[in-house]
């Protein structure tokens, strides 16, 4: 397996918006902003050319199909191949993986990855009337309580607690804070993590992710590739 650097990355700006509630909004609003993602990408690396690139996985958890081929599409770039990946909340890093094995394997030398999300606000909310795999009656939506289900399972396993889920939640609203172009720009305590609403126990409000909209873009090359210059190592 060779080793793989990441050369380029792009985002944009991540909203919460009722631009995208509307079905043919979502379907179509993925385009620009994948675009713009990669954009700033290509941007972001020294010495590469659109025609450079030689596959794409684009991953997307939406019912859009084709999306990566329509991105490219709008960005005048065609590859060897470009592969929609869904995975649900873990699409964009199964993309990032793929992509990476590709380059790892010496099946290509340089990939793009592109990760998009449409998520206007009550997205997530699905009727308990729906699922095959309902928890106990909650007042919260279906994927709080399945989250919140997996939490107790790993606190029952390994020990973990309520305050370090706050941990957690703090670090990355303190990361979010560094980042001019992050949804949420303000830190927040680990107690008061714990102190925000209840959603589905052990989670609370401050726990929870925010349904949001935007797209996030990487460029992966093998290491030895002496032409573009590297930003940093991809472990």
């Amino acid at each position: 397996m060779r080793d793989v650097s990441i050369i380029g990355v792009g985002r944009t700006e991540f909203i919460i918006s009722d631009e995208y509630a509307s079905g043919m909004a979502a379907m179509t609003g993925f385009a620009p902003l994948g675009a713009e993602a990669v954009t700033k990408a290509l941007k972001n690396c020294k010495n590469l050319e659109k025609k450079d690139i030689e596959i794409v996985y684009c991953g997307r958890s939406s019912p859009v199909t084709n999306a990566g081929q329509t991105i490219m599409q709008k960005m005048d770039m065609l590859s060897e191949g470009s592969y929609s990946v869904d995975n649900g909340v873990a699409s964009g890093s199964t993309a990032l993986l793929s992509a990476y094995r590709d380059v790892a394997a010496g099946l290509r030398d340089v990939a793009l990855v592109i990760g998009f999300e449409i998520m206007p606000p009550g997205q997530l909310y699905i009727s308990p009337d729906g699922q095959g795999w309902k928890t106990k009656p909650s007042d919260a939506g279906p994927l709080p309580r399945l989250f919140a289900q997996l939490a107790r399972r790993h606190m029952a396993e390994y020990g973990t607690t309520k305050e370090q889920l706050a941990m957690v939640a703090a670090k990355n609203r303190k990361n979010g804070a560094l980042n001019p172009i992050a949804l949420n720009k303000d830190e927040i305590s680990a107690e008061d993590v714990l102190g925000s609403r209840m959603i589905s126990d052990p989670l609370t409000e401050g726990m929870c992710t925010v349904p949001a909209s935007g797209a996030a873009a990487v460029l992966i090359c093998e290491r030895n590739r002496q032409s573009i210059t590297v930003l940093n190592q991809l472990e």
